[in-house]
């Protein structure tokens, strides 16, 4: 029987809808959030509209989404503790008040990052992670190359890198734009190191040559060392100790060494600048000192840039400052001065969680930040790159067990 107008097309089926994914785009985009913030170094008047368009990148990337609280209970304390932290600010005031609204763009940027990718896959945020530390490494190594200059340079002065003596060449520590070739640039090319190492391909062997030479004039010392311990996949989750206790066992350390070891590792040769921690045992026995003094500050923190109630001047975030500033050059110590003991114990956790439950990159990046942590406090709210990577990774395990990619 011919086919009548009414029944001509019934043998074909119906076409099946088609899905475009966003997660290229997304994923793409909130790479890009830390090296955006991270260009008020070379232009510190732009700094706003960097931190505007931050925060417009991360609310498109969450627009749509469910606002249901979807994480654990420890993800919860880590904001509460932050959000406990911003009112201790508010009473000591150590900082401009423009100071510490940069530092809730960061939480806020992170709580909708977390918005966005509650329904993701642990790989698919611990990959955002990686390209994060990727992007700020090469961003920060190209536009050095093509002799960009940071605003303010930290590193003038300091003498030969040491590390390229070792090699036999005598060139001056170099300064990178994207946080000024301080011990932060070379830290974050040590972990985009440790993330090419761990991804296959040409392209990422030749990024990790550039990324091993940054680190080498940047003269990354602690970040040389944490490459190589991070490497390491036997007892990790045993480093998460490095928080509380990581400044006892680093001169514990020192003392066993002897001075000969030690001289190869300084800029001056002389031992005494890596006993003395490059100057920071000082600054340690300060904070430690004032800790024993104040079991207010012991319990609850200072608030951020809790340091500067007893040191005096403070950090940049996302502003200029000139004003002479001290971090207390390790992770465990500002936290305990900011945040007090809540604060150590839930970041500890934290990290706990993501070594103990993760393998590979991950946790290869968690123990990275943990002893690069021993000598500055790069896992904290104090340097973008690596509170990035770490509340990333920890939101990756912390988050309700779901995922669409």
């Amino acid at each position: 029987m011919p086919n009548s107008p009414a029944n001509q097309y019934a043998y074909e089926k119906p076409s099946a809808p088609v899905n475009v994914s966003t997660a290229p785009i997304e994923r793409f985009a909130l790479v890009c959030v830390p090296s955006v913030l991270l260009l008020r170094d070379i232009a510190p008047s732009l700094t706003l509209l960097f931190a505007v368009i931050a925060a417009g990148i991360v609310g498109a990337a969450t627009f749509g989404k469910s606002l249901a609280y979807r994480g654990s209970m420890l993800w919860l304390m880590f904001i509460a503790v932050g959000a406990f932290s911003f009112a201790m600010t508010l009473i000591y005031r150590p900082v401009p008040m423009q100071s510490l609204a940069a530092l809730a763009l960061m939480y806020a940027l992170i709580a909708g990052m977390s918005i966005a990718l509650a329904r993701r896959r642990k790989e698919y945020i611990i990959a955002i992670a990686a390209d994060m530390t990727l992007v700020a490494a090469v961003t920060s190594m190209a536009l050095w190359a093509m002799g960009v200059q940071p605003a303010v340079v930290w590193a003038e002065g300091v003498g030969n890198s040491s590390m390229m003596q070792m090699l036999g060449f005598n060139i001056l520590r170099q300064v990178f734009p994207l946080m000024g070739g301080s011990t932060a640039q070379a830290a974050i090319f040590g972990l985009a190191a440790l993330v090419c190492l761990y991804r296959k391909g040409w392209a990422y062997k030749a990024v990790f040559g550039l990324m091993v030479l940054g680190l080498f004039l940047a003269d990354g010392r602690a970040a040389l060392l944490a490459l190589v311990l991070a490497l390491i996949p036997f007892g990790r989750k045993w480093l998460v100790l490095l928080i509380p206790l990581g400044i006892p066992a680093l001169l514990a350390l020192f003392a066993f060494l002897p001075s000969s070891f030690l001289g190869r590792f300084a800029r001056s040769g002389q031992a005494t600048e890596i006993t003395s921690g490059n100057n920071r045992v000082e600054i340690w026995e300060a904070g430690y000192r004032y800790l024993i003094e104040n079991p207010y500050t012991l319990s609850f923190g200072n608030g951020f840039y809790g340091q500067s109630v007893f040191m005096g001047g403070f950090q940049r975030t996302f502003q200029n400052f000139t004003a002479d500033s001290h971090s207390m050059h390790n992770m465990g110590l500002q936290l305990w001065i900011d945040q007090g003991i809540a604060g150590v114990l839930v970041v500890t956790a934290m990290a706990y969680a993501v070594l103990s439950r993760l393998s590979g990159i991950g946790a290869a990046m968690m123990a990275y930040i943990l002893i690069v942590g021993l000598f500055d406090t790069f896992g904290t709210i104090y340097w973008d790159v690596g509170f990035f990577v770490f509340a990333l990774l920890a939101w990756s395990v912390l988050k309700r067990k779901s995922g669409e990619i």
